[in-house]
């Protein structure tokens, strides 16, 4: 997908014996932002997929692009349900300014001329977790923003995916699992580059 802005891609699989899974990722587009989301639901299978598909619906109608507060939204939302971690980002299209915050083992790193990790809080949301520290980034033209569960190794260097800098976004979250996913685990990926 290409946003003008954003060229944007996304991948989802599931573990090994599963036809339906408990990742799942969000793009929403906002006139002044493009906001990503990345959901792990605990377990696996039809339970795991219903809460997905609950918190996805949730992403995709909200009206918020305050990564806090639309998380706070989520976490009403699952509450009494399996949880899950959860990683959103919000990214402005007029000059890459971020704000990142996730709960569990979501992962969130940019890779440009330099790269950066950002941190999750622990905790589930929908059951408990301290609150957040949002984190604050710049996506630098041609940087890219990755999100994903932990389905994918979070151990990957840039240079065990030589062409990572330069390939299509929307190749990469696909690529991403197939190099680096769990076979166990339910997999989800998004990845955000600016253009310019």
């Amino acid at each position: 997908m290409n946003t003008g802005a954003f060229e944007i891609g996304s991948a989802v699989r599931s573990a090994d014996g599963h036809r339906e899974g408990g990742d799942a990722v969000v793009c929403r587009q906002f006139d002044e932002s493009v906001m990503v989301a990345v959901v792990d639901v605990l377990g696996h299978g039809p339970d795991a997929h219903e809460v997905a598909t609950r918190a996805a619906e949730l992403l995709e109608a909200v009206r918020l692009s305050d990564p806090v507060r639309v998380l706070g939204l989520l976490d009403a939302e699952l509450a009494g349900t399996l949880g899950a971690a959860v990683g959103l980002a919000t990214v402005s299209r007029a000059d890459g300014a971020g704000r990142f915050v996730g709960v569990g083992n979501t992962v969130a790193r940019i890779v440009g001329r330099t790269e950066r990790s950002m941190v999750s809080v622990d905790g589930v949301v929908g059951r408990r977790h301290p609150g957040v520290r949002p984190v604050e980034f710049v996506l630098e033209p041609g940087g890219l923003l990755l999100m994903h569960s932990d389905g994918v190794t979070s151990r990957f260097a840039v240079d065990d995916y030589p062409s990572l800098r330069a390939e299509d976004a929307a190749v990469i979250p696909r690529e991403l699992i197939r190099r680096f996913g769990k076979n166990h685990d339910d997999a989800a990926c998004i990845a955000l580059r600016r253009m310019g």
